[in-house]
Parts: C-alpha cells; structure tokens; sequence
C-alpha cells in the first residue's frame, strides 16, 4: 500500500541486493510486524520501529543458528536466546549485540556456566557445572577463572575451597590434612567459623571447671591425710 507516494500499510519489497521484505509499513519504512528475507538465506521474523529490527523477534541465521529475543536498532539488545550451529547456546541479557550482563551458557557437551559477562566473556562471579553435576563457583576475569573457587560436589556432602577444575581432571582432593583445601560438609564457613568459636568458648569452660574440681579434690585429699596423720601421731606432708 502507499499513501502519499510512500509505503504506508502491508506491503511487500524486494531490495537490489536480493533482500526482500514482507510486512508493515510506516511513512516509507518497515515498521511494526513484518519478515525480511536475507538473499544469505537468513530470515528475520518480529518487529519493526523505523527500519531497524526493534522489540521482539527471531533470527535465522545460515548457518542454522537462531536468535529469539529482543533487538534495538537492529542489535541483539535486551533478554534472549541464541543457540549456536554447534548446539551450545546462551540464553540472558544482552547489550549491543553482545552477551552482556547475567546469562547462562550451555555447551555442547552439556557443561554449563552460569554468571555474569561482559561484552561476551565471562566476567565477575560465576558458576560453572560439569557433566556430572559437580560445580565450581568463583571469580571469572575476561573468560578465565581467577583464583580459588568454591568446588560442590553433586551429592552436596563435600564443599571444597579450590582453583579451577578443567573437564576431564580429577576433582580435588579431599582428605582428612585438608593438605589440598578446607573441607566444608553442610555448613558454609560463616557458620563454622561461629561454631569454631562456640567450641572454643565451652572449652574453655569445662578446663576451668576441671581445674577448680581437681583443686577442691586436692584441698579435700590433705585434709584427709591430715587428719589422718593426727589419728596416728604423724606429721603431715607439706602442701
């Protein structure tokens, strides 16, 4: 349709460039509803505003990869979805085109990573699951891991403080030295440290409970001997 000479209403356009065009228009520009067909064999369906993809759509890309989200100025921007040719996907916030904010990523093996990301590293704390349900929770800087983490193991029974673990080696160790890390079973560390401090205190109590019985036994035992002594004309031993 054109009103005023200009594309006004649904329509259709195919471009120079083998590009073509199917929906809604405005004032000359693809706006609203519409799909673009890419002469790449890509396909965008979903909203327009002014000629770029803006709001809600999906992408498909030649490869076979897929976008479905949100877009602003025909950019990845906002929450959505991309699942890669390979299988692995990604699926959280996005800035300017880029993995950008909290999202979780799932390879294709079927390890995932959960966290934070910056112009698509990871970056800042995330979480990463291996295949067998283990974890390890740290600190990421530009997609690698920085430092000692926090290692879960799937059954929830053992937390380990340790560096990252790479898929295919053996997780750490956990012995009764504690030479690798601290064992933490059930109880994070705030809570442990409280109780450390708990037991310390009752310990002290009973020693000193302990000293001051031994100390009446003591006063009592020679005052037994004592009299004692006295009963059969006998000194007393020195106290």
């Amino acid at each position: 349709e054109k009103e005023g000479g200009m594309r006004h209403g649904k329509g259709k356009c195919r471009y120079a460039n083998g590009n073509q065009y199917i929906g809604e228009w405005v004032n000359n520009k693809r706006h609203n509803r519409g799909t673009m067909y890419f002469a790449s064999s890509a396909v965008y369906d979903g909203e327009w505003l002014e000629g770029e993809r803006s709001g809600h759509g999906v992408m498909k890309y030649a490869d076979g990869s897929t976008y479905e989200g949100q877009w602003l100025r025909d950019l990845k921007h906002g929450y959505g979805c991309y699942r890669f040719a390979s299988k692995a996907s990604y699926t959280g916030q996005w800035f300017e085109g880029r993995m950008h904010g909290q999202g979780t990523y799932e390879f294709a093996d079927g390890q995932k990573f959960h966290g934070e990301f910056n112009r698509n590293l990871k970056s800042g704390y995330g979480t990463h699951v291996y295949r067998n349900g283990d974890q390890w929770g740290g600190i990421w800087i530009d997609d690698e891991p920085s430092g000692s983490g926090l290692y879960i193991f799937a059954s929830n029974e053992f937390k380990v403080e340790s560096p990252f673990v790479k898929a295919g080696e053996p997780p750490p160790h956990v012995g009764r030295q504690g030479q690798v890390a601290k064992v933490l079973r059930r109880e994070d560390k705030v809570r442990m440290l409280q109780e450390s401090e708990s037991a310390d205190e009752q310990a002290r109590e009973l020693a000193s409970k302990a000293a001051q019985i031994a100390a009446e036994a003591r006063v009592k035992m020679y005052k037994v001997l004592d009299d004692t002594a006295q009963l059969l004309g006998l000194m007393a031993p020195n106290t």
